[in-house]
């Protein structure tokens, strides 16, 4: 009888770490401008998440009077060196603003509107098991402009982190099975809102069968072996769902 590969099913928000680098050092901001250093979580040693293919981060700024309607004004680019990105923003002295942070790896299938402060996930070809597509955001409170201004702020995983393991792969290949490729089906919404962390436009999405991730994990004293692994779109709030692996 051939051996079933047994695998458990990791399925939890990635939660915000902040990280220092004492080796880091923001520059110094001039009379008029506002300096943000953008850091990204730092989650230790670990085959996929480490957050290093992010590293395109764009600043979309916007106006946020009192008593006017939120609009947006510009946007400024920088790439992120160590975990760090530092953008400088001329900004007018007395005005109230809000900037949202938005990091990537470059060409990752993700659009941001700057009317609706949404992110839109394009999945048609998404191969499975695509470090890629980390990604990171983070949206300040409204904050009025008094003079220069240097401030640090700690960006956080919009995912899941759904990963699929197995104990006993060795044992498998050695009784003549071997797994080369998975896909992965679900229903998954294709839209965030980084304004209140609120997702929408549920629909079936099919990762497309990619080779298997490489590495291993440890999960309390066991080590496994990844058999899928993939970044999905998840409400604050918990959520149970169908999962599919091919």
């Amino acid at each position: 009888m051939k051996k079933v590969l047994f695998a458990s099913f990791t399925f939890a928000a990635m939660a915000l770490v902040s990280c220092s680098n004492e080796e880091f050092s923001a520059p110094v901001a001039d009379d008029g401008t506002v300096v943000f250093t953008a850091e990204l979580p730092v989650l230790g040693s670990r085959a996929y998440g480490d957050g290093l293919t992010a590293t395109n981060l764009t600043a979309y700024v916007y106006s946020a009077e009192a008593g006017e309607t939120e609009k947006y004004l510009f946007d400024k680019t920088a790439t992120f060196d160590n975990l760090h990105a530092t953008v400088e923003l001329a900004l007018v002295t007395g005005k109230t603003y809000k900037v949202v942070f938005w990091a990537q790896a470059p060409d990752a299938p993700y659009t941001y509107s700057t009317t609706d402060r949404t992110v839109t996930v394009t999945y048609s070809g998404t191969p499975a098991n695509d470090e890629t597509r980390d990604a990171f955001f983070m949206t300040t409170e409204a904050f009025k402009v008094a003079g220069p201004v240097q401030q640090t702020v700690q960006l956080k995983r919009p995912f899941a982190q759904l990963n699929v393991l197995t104990s006993d792969y060795a044992e498998a290949l050695a009784s003549g099975v071997e797994v080369k490729q998975t896909g992965l089906t679900m229903e998954l919404p294709s839209v965030l809102n980084l304004a209140d962390g609120k997702v929408d436009e549920l629909a079936e999405v099919t990762f497309n069968l990619s080779d298997l991730p490489t590495g291993t994990a440890t999960v309390g004293d066991k080590t496994y072996t990844y058999l899928s692994m993939n970044y999905i779109l998840a409400a604050a709030d918990k959520a149970v769902a169908d999962v599919k692996v091919s």
